[in-house]
């Protein structure tokens, strides 16, 4: 559905709450709520935004249920608890009761973003009607005559949005009085795990929780970036001005992922297909992996390897192969994590690049600007290779990019070049 949002600086937002620190535990309960679902004596009207191939209850769900599949796969002692396990709608009260009543120590909410689209009105089908014409007939009198013709029926189409990509919602920083109201007295006084609390532990808790949801979705944007599906730009994160019942009422870090867009055409055929949703869920797998080793105590963390993501929907640009490669540097490195920083190096006029890692796009027709474009990458022993591909010179050619290079903890800066002929290389040699 639609939404307000607010967008905020990641680190505006930790800054308020840099000075919290409380003893971190074991993770051991995840929380999956998939949005809305299914009303009706038939169960068949849904209660999400609706689309042309499927409904955002459908995709929540198997999002969902692919995400705690993964989970369950990667880490076999963890507990994972689907506040909606099938098609069938759950009020947002009884969501946030099955989340605190099993003590949940992370609350991932899945859901399809909508935009306000318009309508126009089209050609459905023709159909045969009978007509009346006058004509005269042999006396010169005027008759009636039927005759058959095919006349339009028109219908309402929707105008798709351009909207695109996923966002991640954190509670409103506004409402945390809210939920350190609820978090000391308890949701309708069922739940009793901070009721007899201090205040100022309440109020650490409550910051705790948010210090927590603000990593954790930053970590999903991150992964989302990689996918070249992250909405809007830079480290923003969001918040609705009204707040979210779900990330308010729960007693533990919580964010709520959209994933996509459903009145995108193109979004929407990727949400729907077996291959977005596990690509999804994926993402979603990565960012927890990276936010339960970074809040667990030491020495609790299972050894889990997190793979390069690869966007497999993207099909690579046309005429990749058919340009020189001319190879710009080689760069050696000792730890597998680098991070690539893309900046437009002079005027902004426009230049967009896509960029490939190993033969596989991490970024699809970017444009440049002052803002980086940011990848997180694990390089492989041996050679890896990034290429830069020029979708657009802009007006002031050749494709010009800095490329910052973060690796072994120092920064790299090259300056790179591609256009029509020739494609921009880096390797990085990984001993």
């Amino acid at each position: 559905m639609a939404k307000q949002m607010l967008r905020f600086s990641f680190f505006a937002l930790i800054l308020g709450f840099s000075l919290t620190t409380t003893a971190q535990k074991k993770i051991k309960t995840i929380i999956i709520d998939a949005g809305h679902g299914y009303k009706g004596p038939n169960k068949t009207s849904p209660d999400g935004a609706p689309g042309r191939l499927c409904n955002e209850d459908d995709v929540a769900l198997a999002v969902s249920l692919k995400l705690q599949a993964l989970i369950n796969k990667t880490y076999p002692a963890l507990t994972v608890v689907q506040t909606r396990p099938d098609d069938d709608f759950v009020y947002l009260a009884t969501r946030s009761k099955i989340a605190n009543d099993n003590k949940g120590d992370l609350f991932i909410c899945i859901h399809v973003n909508d935009a306000d689209t318009h309508k126009e009105r089209v050609i459905d089908y023709y159909k045969t009607v009978t007509k009346m014409r006058t004509e005269k007939d042999s006396s010169g009198k005027k008759i009636q005559v039927p005759y058959e013709a095919e006349e339009p029926v028109y219908k309402w189409q929707r105008i798709g949005c351009s909207a695109f990509g996923g966002q991640s919602y954190v509670m409103n920083p506004k409402n945390i009085g809210v939920k350190l109201t609820k978090a000391k007295n308890g949701i309708n006084d069922e739940d009793t795990s901070l009721k007899n609390v201090s205040s100022i532990q309440a109020q650490l808790n409550v910051k705790k929780y948010f210090k927590k949801s603000v990593e954790m979705s930053l970590f999903v944007q991150n992964e989302f970036k990689a996918l070249n599906r992250k909405f809007g730009s830079g480290d923003a994160i969001y918040q609705r001005p009204k707040g979210i019942h779900v990330l308010e009422a729960t007693n533990m870090p919580s964010l709520l992922i959209e994933t996509g867009f459903i009145c995108n055409d193109k979004d929407e055929k990727y949400l729907c297909s077996n291959a977005g949703q596990q690509e999804l869920a994926e993402a979603i797998m990565r960012a927890f992996v990276k936010y339960k080793t970074k809040f667990e105590p030491a020495g609790t963390n299972d050894n889990v390897t997190i793979d390069t993501p690869k966007p497999s929907l993207t099909p690579q640009p046309v005429g990749l192969k058919k340009r020189t490669n001319n190879l710009i540097k080689t760069l050696n490195v000792q730890d597998e994590n680098i991070t690539l920083s893309f900046y437009d190096d002079g005027v902004e006029d426009g230049d967009i690049i896509t960029v490939l890692f190993n033969g596989v796009i991490v970024a699809n027709q970017q444009r440049l600007s002052t803002d980086p474009v940011v990848l997180q990458l694990k390089a492989n022993k041996g050679i890896n290779e990034i290429v830069m591909y020029s979708n657009s010179q802009g007006t002031i050619p050749p494709n010009t990019a800095l490329l910052k290079i973060r690796a072994d903890k120092r920064d790299v800066r090259i300056n790179m070049a591609s256009d029509e002929k020739a494609n921009g290389i880096i390797y990085i040699r990984k001993d």
